[in-house]
């Protein structure tokens, strides 16, 4: 089979922010396979070069691991904070507006929901609160709306 051949030079950090993209990546799928029960992916050709181009120790390597994975929970934490403060938000102006709820204007409802997100942020979240389940030296990222 023929296919395209490409070469780059790239510096160290270069390499290392490439190797920590394939490896977040890795991740992400492999866990997205297991929940759909699909088979392991096995070890990973590309991921394998790179890091034996780094020439990672192995102490190096689980490190790395160790960090991408907290930054990736990190990352699920405020995804999922963000999404729960902003849909109480709603069903709190919901509420609050009753039947001019229906009536309003998206661009006031928007401004009213973003206020009151802003305003109980920490309480949506503390509904959600996380501790019992999030291994120990996780940490819970403020969210915002960006």
């Amino acid at each position: 089979m023929n296919s395209e051949q490409y070469a780059i030079s790239l510096s160290r950090d270069e390499m290392l922010e490439l190797y920590r993209a394939l490896v977040s990546r890795a991740f992400v799928e492999d866990e997205l396979r297991n929940e759909k029960g699909l088979e392991d992916v096995g070890e990973r050709a590309l991921l394998v070069r790179v890091e034996a181009l780094l020439r990672l120790t192995q102490g190096e390597g689980h490190q790395l691991l160790h960090e991408m994975d907290d930054e990736l929970w990190e990352y699920a934490w405020f995804s999922v904070s963000d999404e729960w403060a902003w849909y109480r938000a709603l069903q709190e102006e919901r509420t609050a507006l009753g039947t001019g709820f229906d009536a309003m204007n998206e661009q006031e409802l928007r401004g009213r929901v973003e206020r009151r997100y802003q305003k109980d942020f920490e309480r949506f979240v503390h509904e959600i609160e996380m501790m019992d389940i999030r291994p120990k030296g996780r940490k819970k990222p403020r969210a915002t709306n960006a």
